[in-house]
């Protein structure tokens, strides 16, 4: 092997050994919250029924209620 990462390695390493120094990425990569997470994949769903918790519950699974309950929380913050 010509190259090697010592464990850990970071994304930013792995990248550069990768593909190069001109791939690094500019901008640090933040972990999003899981919860923030279902909340945005919660409200693509609501958009792609248009609006019609029951048929977006049934296509995620989930009881009506259920879905209510979380759509009615208030989205997770950015950090």
């Amino acid at each position: 092997a010509d190259q090697y990462l010592p464990k850990p390695a970071q994304t930013d390493a792995i990248l550069v050994a990768l593909f190069g120094p001109a791939v690094a990425p500019t901008v640090p990569i933040t972990p999003t919250h899981p919860r923030r997470l279902e909340w945005e994949h919660l409200q693509r769903v609501m958009a792609e029924y248009q609006g019609n918790v029951s048929a977006a519950a049934r296509a995620l699974g989930l009881h009506r209620r259920t879905l209510q309950r979380k759509l009615g929380r208030t989205p997770p913050d950015e950090t």
